[in-house]
């Protein structure tokens, strides 16, 4: 059966454009379409693959019993697994029993020894601190005199930078007198440039209006010649 449009799509396109586009959509659907003898192959194509579904189905029943036997005998195993375990666990805990005898009598030992390192360390201790009591007075003692050389050469350095600085600053005072010369010219010429470029913008912007005039009257006097 032909395609076929509405009337007010009819209306709207042509008949002949109407007419032009069913058709090529009837050809288009005709490409696209599905023949029933490749209806019938596909029909075909599908009851194959059921029953090749079928045959997997039988196959996974069959798989399925087998993994039940399998688990059946895992469960034995872990069975036999778990009871040797449990033995395993009852060796442990005697030689944890036996591991926390050893580890009390080790402590004992420990904290013995430790209190005798405790004093050892304190005399030691107390013998550096005054050492270094000694050695820290003899380089403050020194780190002082150190000082006041440092301090009386920065000063002397200090004396000459700033004669230097002073007569840097007075050139730069003169460059810069000079320099605000230079820019007082500069702003002058940017002045008169400015005023030049405003100048020549207001008549350019006055001569395009002009010609804006002039080029709507004579479209005016066109039309009103052409009307």
């Amino acid at each position: 059966m032909p395609l076929t449009f509405p009337n007010n799509v009819r209306n709207a396109w042509g008949e002949d454009v109407a007419d032009e586009v069913a058709r090529l959509l009837d050809e288009h659907f005709a490409q696209r379409a599905v023949s029933p003898d490749q209806w019938r192959e596909v029909l075909s194509r599908l009851d194959v693959i059921d029953e090749r579904f079928e045959r997997i189905d039988e196959r996974f029943e069959h798989v399925d019993e087998r993994f039940e036997q399998m688990n059946e005998r895992m469960d034995e195993r872990f069975e036999r697994v778990n009871g040797r375990l449990d033995r395993v666990e009852s060796r442990l805990d005697q030689i944890d029993g036996r591991f926390d005898t050893v580890h009390t009598e080790m402590n004992k030992r420990f904290d013995a020894m430790n209190g005798r390192m405790d004093d050892r360390f304190d005399a030691f201790q107390a013998e550096m601190n005054k050492r270094f009591d000694a050695m820290n007075t003899r380089m403050d003692d020194r780190f002082d005199a150190m000082d006041a050389r440092m301090d009386e050469r920065f000063d002397a350095m200090n004396a000459r930078m700033d004669e230097r600085f002073d007569a840097m600053d007075a050139r730069m005072e003169e460059r810069s007198k000079h320099i605000d010369e230079k820019l007082g010219q500069m702003n002058d010429r940017i002045d008169r440039m400015h005023e030049a470029m405003r100048v020549q913008t207001r008549w350019t912007v006055g001569t395009i209006a002009l010609f804006g005039t002039i080029v709507t009257v004579l479209l005016a006097v066109a039309q009103f010649t052409g009307g």
